[in-house]
């Protein structure tokens, strides 16, 4: 057999399976070649957005996505494109296929997330010598795109998503139905807020504090298409109950504007998370959480436009091998 750059994952699909490749460029050109030399797998047909444009690919017919919605004729989904697989998992989230029929290859340097920042995750947790690990996940916001999480999931890991947007958390249930997704905003105490909500593309700014939703309305000229009322609870509250007030490996939080204080307001005494990845914006943002965190035992070992990522000190010299590490740590 010859050598591939996309290598068709034989390890998810049950060999005499039948398939649909979503995507019909060069790793679906790949992969036809890999099945027909194995005969591994029945291809059933193709679908790609741009189906209009394309006839078939070695005799393989090509339909619209939307077939996939109102056919049940395949076993597995595949998905055979490399740039576009969040946009593809939100699509087939979006119409409901199951979540065990859709086959996501180990694509090298696959990354979901803004900045790669889900990549360096797992690089740490990998030299912490743990493959596989726990995360909790606040400020989910969508499944795939964009997200720091999801590639984690792909991978074996498992966790909680805290999500306050309704829309986003049934995607989250559906896209990732051995997780823990709760429907809840937090914040620092027990309270009532006003929840800003913006139109889809925006949403990620979506906020419970108003100086931060003012911002964004006055750079953007966009208003919220809703502000609604909303329950707060503290963080601190949700780990008691969904994890047995044990952290998880790994805390990632993103929820505009509130960051620092629900960082501030946390008990990492008995017990705390590896690494935290929180959002930042400004010099002075860094410092001051610099600050804070370094007295919860943590140090900064990366910043990225956004993101920091903290190491709790008692394993940093664990992953102090990477030289960006090492120039911070000393």
């Amino acid at each position: 057999m010859g050598h591939y750059q996309f290598v068709f994952p034989y390890d998810k699909i049950a060999k005499g399976s039948t398939i649909v490749l979503y995507g019909a460029g060069n790793v679906a050109k790949s992969f036809i070649s890999q099945i027909r030399e194995t005969d591994y797998c029945k291809i059933n047909y193709i679908v790609d957005r741009n189906y209009n444009e394309l006839v078939n690919i070695n005799g393989i017919e090509i339909y619209s996505p939307e077939t996939l919605e109102r056919q049940n004729d395949y076993d597995k989904v595949v998905i055979a494109t490399f740039q576009y697989v969040a946009q593809v998992l939100t699509f087939l989230t979006r119409i409901n296929i199951s979540h065990d029929k859709i086959v996501v290859p180990d694509f090298y340097d696959l990354s979901f997330a803004a900045n790669g920042e889900d990549r360096i995750i797992m690089m740490i947790f990998f030299l912490l010598g743990m493959n596989k690990f726990s995360y909790i996940d606040v400020g989910a916001n969508n499944p795939y795109l964009n997200s720091d999480t999801a590639l984690l999931y792909l991978h074996g890991c498992r966790g909680i998503n805290v999500e306050a947007n309704p829309i986003h958390c049934e995607a989250l249930k559906i896209a990732r139905p051995e997780d823990i997704t709760i429907n809840v905003a937090v914040g620092v105490q027990y309270e009532k807020l006003q929840y800003y909500m913006f139109e889809d593309e925006h949403d990620g700014a979506n906020t419970l504090v108003k100086s931060w939703a003012d911002k964004w309305i006055n750079n953007t000229n966009t208003q919220p298409v809703e502000i609604r009322d909303m329950s707060v609870i503290p963080l601190q509250e949700v780990i008691n109950e969904y994890a047995n007030s044990i952290w998880p490996d790994y805390l990632k939080i993103d929820i505009e504007g509130f960051d620092y204080d629900v960082l501030n307001s946390l008990d990492f005494t008995k017990n705390a998370p590896f690494v935290i990845m929180a959002e930042i914006v400004t010099d002075s943002e860094v410092v001051k959480l610099n600050n804070m965190l370094d007295k919860k035992g943590f140090r900064m070992c990366l910043r990225l436009l956004h993101q920091a990522i903290y190491v709790r000190k008692d394993v940093l010299n664990q992953v102090a091998q990477i030289s960006w590490v090492k120039e911070i740590s000393r």
